[in-house]
Order: structure tokens, then C-alpha cells, then sequence
């Protein structure tokens, strides 16, 4: 009966670990493989890192392209000036 009990539960303790090893192996599956070392990250810290906007001179429409005098920011509104008047467009790099 001992010999029985003992059978058992080292099956039960086989099953767990076999369980729990599939599930690290699942979690390690979806990490990137390769040295991810701090000596490969950037050692730039992100506040001193500026965010200078883009400025460009090109306006796009729906009709085509213009060029404005004056530069903007990328993604701003703007307007060009065409035969049936102004219209709105969008600053493109």
C-alpha cells in the first residue's frame, strides 16, 4: 500500500513539472531570442533626447501640390491658393 502511495504521487509531481516546463517553454517562445545586454541598449537617457518638429515648405491638396513661403511643421494645415480659391491641405515633408 505504501509502495502504492508513493507511486502515485511521484507521478502526480512528474505531471506537475512536465505541465510547468511546457508553460516556460510557451513564455520563453514569444521572447526574442539573442543577448539583450544592457551594453547593446542605448545609453542615451530619453529626456535629453529633443523632439524637433519637421518643418516643410510642400502643402498637399486634393488637386495636387503647392509650395508655401513659409516652412510648417508636418502634418499642420495649410492653404494653397488656386484658381477656384483657397483651399485646405495638409504640410507633407
Amino acid at each position: 500500500m505504501k509502495s502504492l502511495i508513493l507511486l502515485f504521487s511521484t507521478l502526480c509531481l512528474l505531471i506537475i513539472s512536465l505541465t510547468l516546463r511546457a508553460e516556460e517553454m510557451g513564455a520563453s517562445a514569444s521572447k526574442p531570442i539573442g543577448n539583450t545586454s544592457t551594453s547593446q541598449r542605448s545609453t542615451v537617457p530619453s529626456a535629453s533626447i529633443e523632439n524637433t518638429p519637421q518643418l516643410s515648405l510642400k502643402c498637399a491638396i486634393s488637386s495636387g501640390i503647392c509650395k508655401m513661403v513659409t516652412p510648417a511643421e508636418v502634418g499642420s494645415y495649410c492653404v494653397c491658393n488656386t484658381p477656384s480659391g483657397p483651399t485646405f491641405g495638409v504640410v507633407i515633408p
